[in-house]
């Protein structure tokens, strides 16, 4: 558990960066099609859960976890206004 507490903020960004690329692809999609699928009350759960971690985070100096999830609650945030947009 030592190396996994050590490599706290490396890992919590590479599991984010995973998490976010797959979204990146239904952004697209949903652009192409002008559709969205997701509801606004995920979208918006989810941009707002992620700034959250991004907090907390930060409290536990991980600036580099902070920056991912920052990002990925940026990209959640697109797919809420797609969602808006596009109904």
């Amino acid at each position: 558990m030592d190396i996994i507490a050590a490599n706290a903020d490396a890992l919590i960004a590479a599991t984010q960066v995973a998490l976010t690329a797959n979204v990146l692809f239904m952004i697209r999609a949903h652009f192409r099609t002008k559709t969205c699928s997701v509801p606004l009350t995920s979208s918006v759960a989810m941009t707002a859960g992620l700034a959250f971690l991004g907090l907390v985070f930060l409290s536990l100096n991980l600036p580099v976890a902070v920056v991912t999830v920052l990002a990925g609650s940026a990209i959640w945030a697109a797919v809420a206004a797609q969602r808006a947009r596009y109904g």
